[in-house]
């Protein structure tokens, strides 16, 4: 099963969510999916939780804030001494405007002033007036399996609300579209908490909460580490802004049945559509239009003409996770080579990889 982001807006991320979600509050997710994760989150929190985590999370719940977008809204922290707010990139990502508000309800226009899309880290920045809310400061030893800890958030209608778990696995992998060595906890996340803050027993932050897992044997959630990112985070609030490159095609993976369906005679990545303007527009990648389609007749003449990308610099490529892999160790700007299968030939294409932010 494959996690996904926590949607702040119970968007695309948390949309993933009985895979694994992100964890920003979309406009829409099944309300059986959101209900059962919420009545889990409010169970969570009547039992085992001593008084003295309850203590800590009431501390740093002043230094949580709610983060809005016009599509969504997910958390964030106040940074310390800094007291820039930080969250998930994923929270902010599709937006041109900010908004923070406090746990007294107070609500502050912010800034973008920098991102890293790989660790899914971005900082915003707010005037406070004469006096600023006391920030958080980050752990810098690494946590440990058992450990407990707490994360704070907007989901299930709580503002800035505690829940409580433990960590049970370091450095978790969860693929190629992931940041790396993901903390994997126990705790009760749900779409409306991403980019709130992990803290552990000292108050500290270890990380911000990122990604949730649910299945048939319970919840799991992973939170992007912050304990060792000291150097990500300085160039983040620097001003870094580090997206993972930008092709500009609309995909859709080739299963094995698929392509025996179809006749394409290769296996690869389907591409669905083109943006204009795009790298792959400028190097004349061609995409399928299946408005027409009405048969398997019509569908095998429509990808018989489309391109499906097989390698990236000689790299082969099964799955749109495989080239978003290959992308994340880019940047924009790079120059990167295709292969692409087109009307039974391959053929190669070099694309300018591009800035998201900029194209859309």
């Amino acid at each position: 099963m494959t996690p996904r982001l926590l949607p702040h807006r119970l968007s695309k991320k948390l949309v993933m969510l009985m895979l694994c979600s992100a964890l920003v509050a979309p406009a829409a997710v099944a309300q059986t999916t959101m209900d059962s994760l919420c009545a889990v989150n409010a169970h969570s929190n009547r039992v085992n939780v001593t008084t003295g985590a309850r203590a800590i999370a009431t501390k740093a719940r002043g230094s949580t804030v709610r983060v809005d977008t016009p599509d969504g809204y997910g958390t964030g922290f106040i940074l310390a001494p800094d007291n820039v707010v930080v969250t998930a990139y994923h929270v902010v990502r599709d937006a041109k405007s900010w908004t923070v508000t406090t746990s007294t309800r107070h609500e502050y226009t912010a800034s973008l002033v920098g991102f890293n899309e790989v660790r899914d880290l971005a900082v915003l920045k707010v005037d406070w007036g004469k006096v600023a809310p006391v920030g958080l400061n980050v752990e810098t030893n690494a946590p440990k399996a058992g450990d407990a800890v707490i994360a704070l958030g907007n989901s299930c209608d709580g503002f800035d609300a505690a829940r409580y778990g433990q960590i049970t696995v370091l450095e978790k992998d969860l693929g190629k579209t992931f940041p790396g060595q993901m903390i994997q906890s126990n705790l009760p996340l749900a779409p409306g908490d991403s980019g709130g803050p992990v803290i552990n027993l000292n108050g500290r932050v270890i990380g911000v909460s990122d990604a949730i897992e649910a299945d048939q044997g319970g919840i799991s959630s992973f939170v992007a580490p912050l304990y060792n990112a000291r150097d990500a985070l300085a160039s983040v609030k620097a001003g870094e802004q580090r997206e993972v490159p930008f092709i500009g095609v609309g995909l859709q993976d080739l299963t094995a049945d698929a392509v025996s369906r179809i006749g394409a005679g290769v296996s690869g990545i389907l591409v669905m559509s083109v943006t204009p303007g795009s790298g792959a527009a400028k190097a004349g990648l061609k995409g399928a239009d299946l408005t027409n389609v009405q048969s398997d007749a019509d569908l095998k003449r429509t990808v018989q003409s489309a391109d499906i990308i097989t390698a990236l610099d000689g790299r082969v490529v099964s799955t749109s996770e495989d080239l978003i892999g290959e992308l994340r160790a880019h940047k924009v700007g790079d120059k990167v080579t295709l292969t692409v299968h087109r009307a039974g030939q391959n053929v190669s294409v070099t694309i300018t990889l591009g800035s998201r932010r900029a194209t859309l």
